[in-house]
């Protein structure tokens, strides 16, 4: 019989994704500036690429990259680029449920979009900003706000873990956040896509079709998801 699985649903999903993308797949989050002489003319850009785990301690050490690489000094400011997801930032069928539960779904997220009491944010953007340029600031690195533009060139990356030590903790800890994240990214930028290539794999690898697996996100918030204990031990 396919009931609610809550957040067993997050073995069915992280289980497709190491299958597809395998076990040390990683994402990067792209640094772009106009780097001349130590100086960065122009914003200190952040493209996102979807790393569920950008916290505050690995923002620290690819500060101190970015030192030994020669920046010291950024003429404008901090600028995230947004633009791999779509505009959708909270998944189907979580109408009903807590507000407190998941952060909004960015493909650039410092410290999970909250703050040091662990509230989630009501501004996740201005969070990353503000969160990347104290950092920064306090590792040597100058914002001074005149200029935006700039010919933006890539300067570094910042690197994931490997996705399977995403997933021990999306499943030991039970991370809504982090594999929602991981979900719009297997879809290229879209929940629809994520979950489709979800129930895809499933269905192409086990004959477990539309009937046995119905998935509205990844993480188990929606009430909309019907799995079977016999499906879920199928895949276990």
């Amino acid at each position: 019989l396919a009931l609610i699985p809550a957040s067993t649903t997050k073995v069915i999903s992280t289980y497709a994704m190491l299958r597809i993308w395998k076990p040390d797949y990683t994402f990067q989050t792209d640094v772009l500036g106009d780097l001349k002489d130590g100086v960065v003319r122009g914003d200190l850009v952040f493209k996102g690429g979807g790393d569920p785990f950008l916290t505050s301690e690995r923002l620290w050490g690819f500060a101190q990259d970015l030192r030994r690489v020669g920046v010291h000094r950024v003429t404008g400011g901090v600028r995230l680029d947004q633009s791999l997801f779509d505009d959708q930032r909270y998944g189907n069928g979580w109408d009903n449920t807590s507000s407190n539960t998941t952060p909004p779904i960015l493909p650039l997220a410092v410290n999970f979009n909250r703050d040091e009491q662990g509230h989630i944010v009501a501004d996740p953007e201005r969070l990353a900003q503000g969160t990347i340029r104290k950092i920064f600031t306090e590792a040597g690195i100058q914002f001074e706000d005149q200029e935006s533009g700039g010919q933006l060139r890539p300067l570094s990356q910042l690197t994931s873990p490997p996705l399977r030590m995403l997933v021990q903790d999306i499943n030991k800890f039970s991370n809504n956040f982090m594999v929602e994240t991981l979900v719009k990214r297997f879809g290229d930028g879209t929940w629809p896509r994520g979950i489709q290539r979800i129930q895809e794999f499933y269905a192409t690898n086990y004959g477990l079709g539309p009937d046995k697996i119905q998935l509205t996100d990844g993480s188990g918030l929606s009430k909309d998801n019907r799995l079977s204990a016999r499906t879920l031990a199928i895949v276990l």
